[in-house]
């Protein structure tokens, strides 16, 4: 089930657990929400990932350790609690980058990890129709997600 957002006052209503927004600087709602998360979104993707030392790894290669440096998850993805910010759990900024397609797999195996099937997407006018196409040959995938598309730009910062 597909329900549009077009009021901008009701795109902050309760309604869904996970607020979702591509991950671009050039998105207004990006923009907007990483305002109101107190630039989380911004902090978390200048963070470098963490690796281990020099002397660490050798310790680990020598002594045959199961360890590894090599990340398991996407670091473009970012999480950031917004229990007390919003009336959600979160909001998910996840990397549009690699196409519209890939943006749209990302977030069913995201909402699935999370088990967040009230989503709310934030998204701009101008690409709305291409977000519903895409939408439109995942729904086979997305049948068990109630999904908000919210049509309207964002008041200005």
């Amino acid at each position: 089930m597909i329900k549009e957002i077009s009021n901008l006052n009701a795109c902050y209503n309760p309604g869904a657990d996970l607020w979702v927004v591509p991950l671009s600087p050039n998105s207004t709602w990006f923009r907007k929400l990483n305002w109101y998360c107190s630039s989380q979104l911004t902090l978390w993707s200048y963070k470098k990932a963490p690796s281990f030392n020099t002397k660490l790894k050798s310790i680990i290669e020598n002594e045959a350790l199961p360890f590894s440096d090599t990340p398991l998850t996407q670091a473009n993805d970012i999480l950031v609690d917004t229990t007390n910010i919003f009336p959600n759990r979160a909001v998910l900024a996840i990397d549009v980058s690699k196409g519209l397609s890939t943006w749209l797999q990302n977030l069913r195996k995201k909402s699935d990890q999370l088990n967040a099937h009230q989503i709310r997407i934030f998204w701009g006018q101008s690409q709305i129709h291409d977000l519903l196409q895409g939408l439109k040959e995942l729904k086979h995938e997305l049948d068990d997600v109630s999904l908000e598309i919210v049509t309207c730009e964002p008041d200005k910062l």
